[in-house]
């Protein structure tokens, strides 16, 4: 079986591309995604409320929701212990 090296370059090449073309997706829809919950304020009540409508509409809903700290705050993560062993 021989193989195309021009063949394999190009599909190389589209795969390159494409993925480029889906990294730049995916930074626009997370800035986007930002953008709205740092224009989110609503109340824990509010949000509450929300949840109990969409589990009435569909029992079997599982979702996350915040308890009261505020979904639009970002949050460090915490320092690792310097003893971790995995």
């Amino acid at each position: 079986m021989t193989i195309n090296f021009q063949q394999v370059y190009e599909q190389v090449h589209q795969l390159v591309k494409d993925a480029q073309l889906e990294k730049q997706e995916l930074i626009e829809r997370q800035a986007l995604a930002a953008e709205q919950f740092s224009g989110f304020t609503a109340q824990p009540s509010e949000i509450d409320e929300r949840i109990q409508l969409a589990r009435r509409s569909d029992p079997g809903l599982r979702c996350a929701q915040p308890s009261h700290e505020p979904i639009h705050e970002s949050y460090s993560a915490p320092e690792l212990p310097s003893n971790l062993v995995i």
